[in-house]
Order: C-alpha cells, then sequence, then structure tokens
C-alpha cells in the first residue's frame, strides 16, 4: 500500500507540473500558430516538422521538471521506464512515422491519430499500477 501511495503522490506531482505548462499558452502557442498558418499554405512538411518538435520539447521538458521535482521530494523518479511504457513509445513512433513519412496529410490521417492517441489513454487508465 505504501508503494501506490508514492506513486499516487508521483503522478499528482507529475499532473501539476502539467497543468502549469498548460497554462502557459504564450510558451509554445507560436508554434502552434505557425504550424496552422503553414498547414493552410499547404506546406505540410514544414507544419508536421513545427508541430512534432513542439510537443518533443515538452515532453522533455516534463521529463526532466519530473525528475527534478521528485528529487526534491524525495519521490524516486527514474527513466528506467517498465515494459508497457517502452511498448506505447516505439508504437506511437512507429505509426506517427508512418502517417507523416509521405509529407502529406488528410482527415482520415489526422483522425487516425486520434484514435491512437484515445486508445493510448484507454490502455493507461486500465493499466495495473
Amino acid at each position: 500500500i505504501k508503494k501506490k501511495k508514492k506513486k499516487d503522490q508521483y503522478m499528482t506531482h507529475l499532473w501539476l507540473i502539467v497543468q502549469k505548462g498548460q497554462q502557459r499558452p504564450q510558451s509554445n502557442g507560436v508554434e502552434h500558430i505557425t504550424a496552422v498558418r503553414m498547414a493552410r499554405k499547404r506546406k505540410m512538411d514544414i507544419a508536421l516538422s513545427i508541430a512534432i518538435g513542439s510537443a518533443t520539447q515538452v515532453a522533455m521538458f516534463v521529463v526532466a521538471m519530473a525528475v527534478i521535482v521528485g528529487w526534491i521530494l524525495g519521490v524516486p523518479m527514474t527513466l528506467d521506464f517498465e515494459e508497457f511504457e517502452v511498448q506505447m513509445f516505439t508504437y506511437t513512433s512507429i505509426i506517427l512515422f508512418i502517417l507523416i513519412s509521405d509529407g502529406v496529410s488528410n482527415w482520415l490521417e489526422g483522425a487516425m491519430l486520434l484514435c491512437l492517441y484515445t486508445s493510448i489513454a484507454v490502455a493507461v487508465w486500465h493499466q495495473e499500477i
């Protein structure tokens, strides 16, 4: 029970970090606006590279902050991911590469990515801690 309590504390703190990052739209809002403008001009390669670069920057920031905050609070946070997380990262990377490798996009590919996001959220929700 004590281990589960620590994981719950970790998830609460990580959630606060993510929420704090989302409360500042000026941090990467310009990147999103630029990506939308490029997509409207039919320059999908630039729009996709901006969107993926922005998502990568945010993910790296959240992981780094989770490690630092975990160290400050005494909650261990390492980058030693379990098999489930590694599989999710791998499958997501492969599917994303397949969908964007041609440099063009359509509504069906966007819908597929939304379904992927939803299925990952459901899988994480039902995963045992």
